[in-house]
């Protein structure tokens, strides 16, 4: 796993489903982090650049909390081997 990758599992909120996002429908909140992430946790030493950040969006619409729970260990060994 890389540093600066992030794995988001849910339902149809994390996939986008019906999201406005101020006109770009279909994007889920995994879309919006690395931008906030960069405000949030800037370079230490305030000049170097921003960390990249990998955002692997796995949410389904329709899913429930148990098939989510399911679906993680999948999940997260996909991550493990994800080249970011």
């Amino acid at each position: 796993m890389l540093f600066g990758t992030i794995l988001c599992l849910g339902d149809s909120l994390t996939a986008g489903a019906r999201a406005e996002n101020g006109g770009r429908a279909g994007l889920g909140y995994p879309e919006l982090l690395p931008p906030l992430l960069d405000e949030a946790m800037p370079p230490s030493d305030g000049v170097g650049s921003p960390t990249e950040w990998a955002v692997l969006n796995r949410g389904v619409s329709g899913e429930t909390t148990r098939q989510v729970l399911l679906r993680t260990p999948a999940a997260l060994r996909e991550l493990a081997g994800y080249p970011g």
